[in-house]
């Protein structure tokens, strides 16, 4: 058999999703149109902007985002948590992406988001109390509320009660694969993303090997876009041991982390949990935001896999079509059991595309 070649953009063309199939007189006929016609591979999205779903254990609401193919079938999930401060609208490049490709995506806006309030240093989920870091903010009683802590319940939340969401949003009964749900995020949301799948943390005060999974819950694929490594939230050496689910870890040339560290510090989720099912995306010219169509031009790149004569509007462009189609193409491998999406996701080791504009490592 012969040896796969380098993994490309070119080489992974997402298969035309399932078609309910039609019933009544003119079911024939529609079989026939769509048996001849070309092969589809997107569909028109419909976003639902904004749905208060009650907590009533942590007597809270959590407003969450819909972006859907726009007919009645089944569709696998996916369930993004955004960055700190953001919302999630700020990702619909990413989810409206995959929508469009036959996903279901949920998006959570979190307490911090600068929908509900503004910036200001007693909202600040990266200040805390002593050694706390990035652990909490101060309420008005005085006491510390770990926004992180609840960013991971939040995820929690919506994959304990998916009952919930489909009461509160009529178009979504019956449509939930809750068998091929994935779970991501971008930044403090991929660090929610990393607790809800696995990842253990310490925490001062309260004591280490903390966990916030549920055996109860099935998650299928973790996408992580800039997650934290080693020395920070509480995460050290081990913290990755129980991230056994298909992981994919996106990071590039300048997505330093809040200290200054590297774009290597943000690959260690992939490099320090168990082999198999692995993989990091290293995207050439990126920074924190790149991934969802907010490049910051950089005018210092000189590391090889840049791009010869790439202007940083098209290298912004670039940036988010690659983002979009890589994960598209995890997404259909661990979501849809996809066989083209396997082949490009275990296409080499080490591989890149032949403009080096980024490149996939598996273990």
């Amino acid at each position: 058999m012969p040896t796969p070649g380098p993994a490309s953009i070119q080489n992974y063309s997402p298969q035309r999703w399932p078609i309910k199939p039609p019933a009544g007189i003119f079911a024939a006929f529609l079989l026939l149109l769509v048996a001849v016609a070309p092969a589809q591979t997107t569909r028109p999205v419909e976003t639902i902007a904004w749905t208060e779903l009650r907590d009533t254990q942590r007597n809270s609401t959590l407003a969450i985002t819909i972006c859907m193919p726009r007919d009645d079938q089944q569709h696998p999930v996916i369930i993004f948590s955004h960055g700190a401060y953001s919302s999630a609208k700020v990702y619909f490049p990413l989810a409206d992406f995959w929508a469009s490709h036959g996903y279901i995506c949920i998006l959570p806006n979190h307490a911090d988001s600068l929908v509900f309030t503004t910036r200001d240093d007693s909202n600040d989920p990266w200040s805390g109390p002593q050694d706390y870091g990035v652990w909490g903010k101060p309420t008005t009683q005085g006491t510390w509320k770990p926004i992180w802590s609840e960013r991971a319940r939040d995820l929690m939340f919506l994959l304990r009660n998916p009952d919930l969401i489909e009461k509160a949003i009529p178009a979504l009964r019956g449509r939930l694969d809750l068998k091929h749900i994935g779970v991501g995020g971008h930044s403090l949301g991929a660090f929610a993303a990393m607790l809800a799948c696995g990842t253990v943390v310490d925490i001062p005060g309260i004591g280490p090997n903390q966990s916030f999974t549920d055996p109860q819950v099935h998650i299928a694929a973790a996408l992580l876009i800039s997650p934290q490594g080693r020395g920070q939230q509480g995460l050290r050496d081990g913290s990755w041991d129980k991230l056994t689910l298909p992981t994919m870890v996106v990071t590039g040339e300048y997505d330093v982390g809040v200290n200054a560290e590297p774009p290597t510090w943000r690959e260690e989720p992939y490099l320090l949990s168990p082999p198999g099912g692995k993989y990091l995306l290293f995207v050439a010219g990126a920074n924190h935001n790149s991934y969802f169509g907010q490049h910051i031009e950089q005018k210092d790149s000189n590391l090889p896999l840049q791009r010869k004569g790439e202007t940083d509007r098209l290298m912004g462009e670039r940036i988010v079509r690659d983002t979009q189609t890589v994960t598209l193409a995890f997404w259909d491998a661990f979501l849809r059991d996809d066989p083209a999406a396997r082949q490009f996701m275990h296409s080499g080791a080490v591989v890149g595309d032949a403009d080096h504009r980024f490149r996939i490592e598996r273990r």
